[in-house]
């Protein structure tokens, strides 16, 4: 892929929302993940000094930094994946070696779908995996959303599975937790905002699902896909992380996000290093790893930090529990050991984009909201450029 990492979010015009109703997060991950959306017919076009413009008659569904998919221009270096450099009331740009011209063709746009494989489904249900013909040595597990209820969706791993509703070599096992993710605390169609990170082999999902308000709580994040494993050849290198069921708007079950950092106890991969046996719990750690969430009150660091003025980006490491393995690493996403609660934020949903952090050159980095509690909701980043490591 042109762009391997792409970044959604609920405000870019023609998204799908999530709401607590049956199918809507199904919805949302059909869109991210294998669909795309937004598609719209371009009126105009043109390059000049190596930047396209595309006009439309509405709104672009793009925002800055958005990849968008182009089809049926001419010249047809056009087409394929492009990142929006500017969006105004009707245009988007993007970069483009072509010389001077004025493209024909019947161009349209959508927002560019991350790349995953929808393997089965039925009303509510879906199971996604990785393009095992693009990536033949990635792990062939698969994940299943079970979207049927309201408040929040059930998600497992399966080392195979046959249908919708039929697999084996389930992590997590059924004797050991039932994982979902939250989607609102309210049985409702009023929408919640959401963010997405995501490649083609791991997806960050992060949803703001306790009440609208803007500036209480933080986005609760989960995953699933193929982690980078320190074994060779790792096929069971690939990890689930949820939350426990919605039950009440004053307990304490945001907290348990995947941008929690020590004591994670929702993550789960499809097998032990050993290859043998069931699906294991893992914990997340990183760098002075003893606090409750990334950028959260609870982080040990003043932010700057004093010594140097600096700031402090850390990868998540993923370590057995049962025999404290070191595994692997979480691919793209930076934990923080400051404390910068509600720092460069406007508000709890709102992500802010820096291409400038000292220690990432060349990359884009996205600082997101992540919950932690009311008052002390943290800030998790994520490598917004590229290629994460697998």
């Amino acid at each position: 892929m042109a762009h391997p990492v792409k970044f959604f979010n609920s405000d870019i015009p023609g998204a799908p929302q999530v709401s607590g109703t049956a199918g809507a997060m199904i919805a949302m991950l059909d869109a991210v993940l294998i669909d795309g959306f937004g598609l719209q017919s371009v009126t105009t076009a043109s390059v000049v000094s190596g930047v396209c413009t595309l006009n439309y008659a509405t709104t672009p569904s793009a925002q800055v930094g958005t990849v968008i998919l182009v089809a049926g221009a001419m010249p047809s270096a056009l087409n394929g994946e492009q990142k929006v450099l500017s969006v105004a009331s009707n245009s988007v740009t993007f970069a483009t070696a072509e010389a001077d011209t004025t493209p024909t063709g019947t161009i349209t746009t959508k927002v560019a779908p991350a790349g995953w494989v929808k393997e089965f489904s039925a009303t509510n249900k879906a199971v996604y995996h990785i393009d095992l013909v693009k990536y033949p040595s990635a792990p062939a597990a698969r994940v299943r959303i079970d979207d049927t209820t309201t408040y929040n969706a059930k998600i497992h791993g399966y080392t195979a599975m046959t249908d919708v509703d039929t697999g084996t070599g389930d992590f997590p096992t059924a004797a050991q937790i039932n994982l979902y993710v939250c989607k609102s605390d309210a049985e409702s169609t009023a929408t919640r905002p959401w963010m997405v990170v995501a490649d083609d082999r791991f997806v960050y999902v992060g949803i703001k699902h306790y009440t609208t308000s803007i500036t209480s709580y933080g986005t609760c994040w989960f995953g699933f896909g193929a982690f980078k494993s320190q074994k060779q050849a790792d096929a069971y290198a690939f990890m689930v992380t949820g939350n426990v069921p919605y039950t009440s708007p004053i307990s304490a079950e945001q907290t348990y996000s995947i941008a929690g950092t020590a004591g994670q106890t929702y993550s789960y991969v499809a097998r032990s290093y050993t290859g043998i046996g069931a699906g294991l719990n893992v914990d997340l750690r990183t760098w002075l790893g003893d606090w409750g969430g990334s950028g959260s009150g609870s982080a040990p660091l003043p932010y700057p930090n004093p010594a140097d003025y600096g700031l402090y980006l850390c990868p998540a490491d993923v370590f057995e529990t049962t025999n404290y393995t070191y595994r692997g690493r979480l691919p793209g996403m930076l934990l923080i050991p400051h404390n910068v609660i509600r720092k460069s934020f406007p508000d709890a949903k709102t992500a802010y984009l820096d291409s400038d952090v000292p220690a990432l050159p060349g990359k884009t980095v996205g600082f997101m909201p992540c919950a932690y509690s009311g008052a002390e909701w943290g800030v998790v980043a994520f490598d917004l450029t590229g290629p994460w490591e697998h």
